[in-house]
C-alpha cells in the first residue's frame, strides 16, 4: 500500500521494510514519520465520509529499546494519537497526552486499536485500546474528546523519535 504515488508522506531516512514471521513490517529507527495522506480522506460509507471508524496497528518493541525513545501511533490530523515512551502508554485527549494507568509495555508484540466517532457536531471522540500478542486487553479508555477539526480526516500518522533499536509496525488496518 506504500507504492501508489502520493499515498504516504515519509520524513526521515531510517525507515525500511523487513521480514517478520510470514509477512513484512516497517522498521522504525532514529527519528522519522510516515503519514497516510491519501486513503483516510477516501474512507466512505455509501456516498459520504465514514463518521465511525476503527484503526488498528500492531507493533513490536525490542529488548534494547532506549528509555528516551518515543513512538506516536495512529495520530489523526494534528490531534495526536497514542504515544509510547519508557514502557508507558499515553493517549491524546483534546491535544494533551494522558497516561493510560495500569499498562506497562515491556519488549514484545502489541496491537493498538483506535475507534473514532466523528458524528457529533459539538465534538469528536476516540476510544483507545491496547492488546497483547494473544489478544488479551491490557487497557482501554472510552469517549476521549478530540480537538475539533473539519472533516474529512486528512492524515493518519506513525512516528518515532530517538529510537536506537528497531521498532516494527505491521498489520495497519482501517475500517
Amino acid at each position: 500500500t506504500a507504492l501508489p504515488e502520493k499515498c504516504w508522506e515519509v520524513t526521515g531516512s531510517a525507515l525500511q521494510i523487513v521480514a517478520e514471521g510470514d509477512g513484512k513490517a516497517l522498521a522504525l529507527t532514529g527519528t522519522a514519520s510516515v503519514q497516510n495522506v491519501k486513503l483516510p480522506q477516501n474512507v466512505t460509507a455509501g456516498d459520504s465520509f465514514a463518521k465511525q471508524q476503527a484503526w488498528e496497528i500492531s507493533f513490536t518493541l525490542p529488548e534494547n529499546l532506549n528509555s528516551d525513545a518515543e513512538l506516536e501511533l495512529l495520530s489523526c490530523n494534528s490531534n495526536g494519537g497514542i504515544k509510547i515512551t519508557d514502557g508507558k502508554l499515553y493517549y491524546c485527549a483534546a491535544g494533551d497526552y494522558r497516561l493510560l494507568e495500569g499498562v506497562a509495555l515491556p519488549a514484545g508484540k502489541y496491537t493498538l486499536k483506535r475507534e473514532l466517532d466523528l458524528r457529533a457536531a459539538d465534538g469528536f471522540t476516540s476510544d483507545y485500546a491496547v492488546f497483547d500478542s494473544n489478544g488479551k486487553l491490557l487497557g482501554e479508555v472510552k469517549a476521549v474528546p478530540m480537538t475539533s477539526f473539519k472533516l474529512p480526516v486528512t492524515s493518519i500518522g506513525i512516528a518515532c523519535a530517538n529510537v536506537s533499536g528497531k521498532v516494527l509496525v505491521s498489520d495497519y488496518k482501517l475500517y
